[in-house]
């Protein structure tokens, strides 16, 4: 695969961004990606708290057996946490 069908196929993934209304937490904040589920935890960088999205892994009785989402984005999730979010990576591990 070449570049230009890389960066076209990369473009062309959307992340979409929800809210779990059963949580009350950071883990509240969902975003999916069409295969994964991502919740957001606290990162620190450069000694400057701030919110990403890191894998949930799926599981029969897991985190996401229990999940009620409701759509929102990105300026919304940034406002209700009150911080700097990093939407550009999800993290897997």
């Amino acid at each position: 695969m070449d570049l230009i069908n890389k960066i076209d196929k990369y473009l062309n993934e959307a992340v979409t961004f929800h809210i779990d209304v059963s949580k009350n937490d950071l883990e509240r904040y969902v975003a999916y990606d069409g295969k994964n589920y991502y919740t957001a935890v606290i990162g620190v960088q450069s000694d400057a708290p701030y919110v990403k999205f890191k894998m949930v892994r799926a599981g029969k009785n897991g985190r996401l057996s229990s999940i009620k989402l409701k759509d929102t984005d990105e300026k919304s999730i940034e406002k209700e946490i009150g911080m700097r979010v990093d939407f550009k990576k999800l993290y897997k591990n």
